[in-house]
């Protein structure tokens, strides 16, 4: 029988739903949210990309940054992604993720682990060639959402 891998992950636009202070707000509590599940489950594996939640994190819950860290230490934690929110890169501008590459690279929360690929657009490949990331994973979209002769 073929093992399945599931992996989780969290996606929190921090300032699309709510208003930013809100918005970075709810990135403390999923990850607090996080690291309780893998306290419980030793199997529990979890990625996270987005450094302004990072940052937000580090500057008003110092505990809970510990504690990523102590996970991310562990291999159980994973940072993902290059940029400075999740942005939508279906159609991105270059000079838009140019500087969200740009800004994430500044940020400290670098230290804790350098950021993994997170799947994205397969157009944007050639951009992230100067963004220190090692590989780029790609996806396709969902069989629903292609177009097909003019017709969803």
């Amino acid at each position: 029988m073929p093992t399945l891998h599931l992996g989780a992950n969290t996606h929190l636009d921090p300032v699309w739903l709510w208003d930013r202070h809100e918005g970075f707000n709810q990135g403390i509590s999923t990850c607090r949210t996080m690291l309780d599940l893998l306290d419980e489950d030793p199997d529990f594996t979890f990625v996270r990309g987005e450094a302004a939640i990072y940052e937000h994190i580090e500057r008003f819950d110092p505990k809970t940054f510990a504690r990523i860290g102590t996970y991310v230490a562990a291999g159980r934690w994973e940072i993902v992604g290059r940029t400075y929110i999740q942005p939508d890169t279906n159609l991105p501008a270059t000079e838009t993720m140019a500087r969200h590459f740009l800004r994430s690279g500044r940020c400290r929360w670098l230290r804790l682990q350098p950021p993994q690929p997170l799947a994205i657009a397969a157009g944007i490949a050639c951009l992230l060639v100067g963004s220190s990331l090692r590989c780029q994973k790609t996806h396709l979209p969902r069989a629903d959402r292609l177009v097909r002769d003019g017709a969803r």
